[in-house]
């Protein structure tokens, strides 16, 4: 029996996927005074709202799409899904401290 692969397109949209919701995840944490942006890149963006947010994610992962499928397109595909793969790994556990933060945030009780 073969593995089933996921083809690059599929792991660029997730990947697209998950880093817009890290953008909107880091922005409600950050409105919120609950985190601070570490990533010196993203820092600018997270201070100048949302959409500077989003702008920020689009051109970074445009970049790095291009990336992969240049690699891909070069006879490289099993780097470039390696790649796309790890980037995939990290935003999920990314989004599961996200995670921890805001059910944190929403169960704690506030001061009042």
């Amino acid at each position: 029996m073969t593995e089933a692969r996921i083809g690059l397109p599929t792991q660029l949209g997730l990947l697209a996927a998950l880093s817009l919701a890290d953008g909107l995840a880091t922005h409600i944490l950050v409105a919120a005074g609950i985190s601070a942006e570490l990533n010196p890149f993203m820092a600018p963006y997270v201070r100048s709202g949302l959409p500077a947010i989003v702008a920020a994610k689009l051109a970074a992962w445009t970049a790095v799409a291009i990336g992969l499928i240049l690699l891909q397109k070069r006879g490289l595909e099993a780097q470039s899904r390696a790649l796309a793969r790890a980037a995939i790994w990290l935003y999920a556990l990314l989004g599961t401290w996200h995670s921890v933060l805001l059910t944190a945030a929403a169960t704690l009780p506030h001061p009042v």
